[in-house]
């Protein structure tokens, strides 16, 4: 067996020893392109970037207030066709890239789960797991709570209340990030909330985003059966045409508690 005559070390402790030490050059290029690095995730738009998006000025302007805040709860309300599910890819998006999220959910109709998990990965890069029946039953073999195999995960509204045991595994996982998408059929009324919206809203740390349409019956009736009502400090996003007549703009409604509701528009 033939020795190489020049020993080559993996730790940088050992080739400083060994006085194996690159070229000048090297080491200048190397630090300055950590320094850039580092830059840019100090700069106000960091999270914002590297998305397959236009660059809509209302998508971009509730993705970043809503990024920059820790643990928040936002309703998007825009109208059918105006980015509901960009805007909240871009919000998670930008939590997971800062690091103030790593576990993430979905909770959309079955009919759009698939949808959800081809835009998150088109879009934003980010490869979701789509649990239903069957992968849950295989997640059973490898860990107690099946949800807690994955890190990014989709999965129906269905699916969680065909079981008991689903809900309570879901809401054990510890998210640090929940979207809920056609938020409207979690039932909820200021005296009999459901069981799914009372367990989705009892984590209190985690960030949420709650995806519905607004009606053209009332302004705000919308409001009055949106999981976010409940919520102590929301922000809501719309650009319905009842509330706003010519351009976006930010208003400020009276509310039934003492908190008023920033509506981001």
């Amino acid at each position: 067996m033939l020795l190489d005559s020049k020993l080559v070390f993996s730790k940088p402790q050992d080739r400083l020893f060994a006085g194996q030490i690159d070229r000048m050059d090297r080491f200048a290029l190397r630090y300055r392109a950590r320094k850039f690095q580092s830059e840019q995730y100090r700069m106000p738009w960091s999270g914002l970037r590297g998305q397959r998006t236009s660059l809509i000025p209302h998508q971009l302007n509730i993705a970043h207030d809503v990024g920059r805040r820790h643990a928040p709860r936002v309703l998007l309300a825009d109208e059918v066709g105006l980015g509901k599910t960009i805007e909240a890819g871009m919000i998670l998006h930008q939590q997971l890239l800062s690091g103030a999220a790593e576990r993430v959910l979905i909770v959309v109709p079955e009919t759009l789960q698939h949808q959800w998990l081809v835009e998150m990965l088109r879009r934003f890069n980010l490869r979701f797991s789509l649990f239903d029946d069957e992968r849950y039953a295989e997640a059973q073999h490898d860990a107690i709570n099946p949800f807690e195999t994955e890190q990014l995960v989709i999965c129906s509204l269905d699916f969680v209340r065909r079981s008991k045991q689903r809900l309570e595994h879901l809401c054990e996982a510890e998210w640090d990030l929940m979207v809920v998408d056609e938020a409207h059929h979690l039932v909820w009324s200021e005296d009999a909330p459901s069981r799914e919206y009372q367990r989705l809203n009892s984590w209190p740390n985690a960030c949420r985003a709650f995806c519905c349409s607004p009606r053209r019956r009332s302004s705000w009736e919308w409001r009055a059966t949106s999981p976010a009502c409940a919520c102590s400090t929301p922000t809501v996003s719309t650009t319905s045409p009842s509330l706003l007549k010519s351009s976006r703009t930010t208003v400020r409604l009276p509310t039934r508690s003492p908190c008023c509701w920033p509506v981001i528009s």
